[in-house]
């Protein structure tokens, strides 16, 4: 009899060593996800994404364009604009000589750039337009039209 009161003792042993370890599994999962569910909810309101600021790149790349057909004011423009810390990395010939009113074109979704730009020209906000691309390496082109002896370039070179 004594052996079968001992494994009886084992058999409670084991029992009590399983329902001990149920037990504080039990006690330690709340413990556990109460800890979690307050770290979420209160360390995510710190953490919240912030609301996205464009701002404006210190040194833009800009294309120069001659838009009005008058010969070397491309270089003009694109001197002046060096002058003024913007990086000039293309002069040409707009599609065609027939443009009005110089044109500042926002090439990458940040308005503020192309008005710098636009400003430093003598340019009001109603002349910046967007014509996004993301996948063109200039920040900004100028267009140049036929109204630039208004503009700060040529009053600036000339006094």
């Amino acid at each position: 009899m004594d052996k079968g009161e001992g494994s009886l003792n084992k058999d409670e042993q084991f029992k009590s060593y399983v329902l001990n370890v149920l037990i504080i599994i039990l006690v330690a999962l709340p413990v556990y996800l109460t800890y979690h569910l307050y770290t979420i909810l209160f360390s995510s309101s710190e953490e919240k994404p912030k609301k996205e600021v464009v701002v404006a790149a210190k040194l833009l790349q800009i294309d120069v364009l001659n838009g009005c057909g008058q010969a070397g004011i491309g270089e003009k423009f694109t001197d002046f604009l060096r002058q003024q810390k913007f990086d000039v990395i293309n002069t040409g010939n707009f599609v065609s000589f027939d443009v009005e009113n110089t044109i500042v074109v926002d090439r990458k979704g940040n308005p503020e750039n192309a008005l710098r730009v636009a400003r430093s020209l003598g340019l009001t906000r109603e002349s910046v337009v967007q014509n996004i691309n993301k996948d063109y390496l200039i920040d900004v082109t100028v267009i140049i039209g036929r109204d630039y002896k208004e503009l700060n370039v040529v009053n600036k070179n000339e006094k």
